[in-house]
């Protein structure tokens, strides 16, 4: 994603673990959403009674916050 700087935390709260990456790279456009392969990342997680949050905007960067059941 041609990309200088990622940042990855992992926290543990309310029972729940949250992981937040974010970058500083090209994004993407939403519409490409389901070409990256992004969906089938986002079905498992929900399986597991999960949620995950893509925000991104080409040239922008990209955030990803996911939230897990423990």
């Amino acid at each position: 994603s041609k990309c200088s700087v990622v940042v990855i935390s992992i926290s543990l709260e309310s029972k729940q673990i949250e992981i937040r990456y974010s970058d500083n790279g090209q994004g993407f456009d939403s519409k490409e959403f389901q070409k990256k392969g992004l969906q089938n990342v986002e079905n498992r997680i929900r399986a597991v009674k999960g949620f995950i949050i893509f925000d991104s905007k080409s040239n922008f960067g990209l955030k990803i916050n996911i939230t897990l059941p423990i």
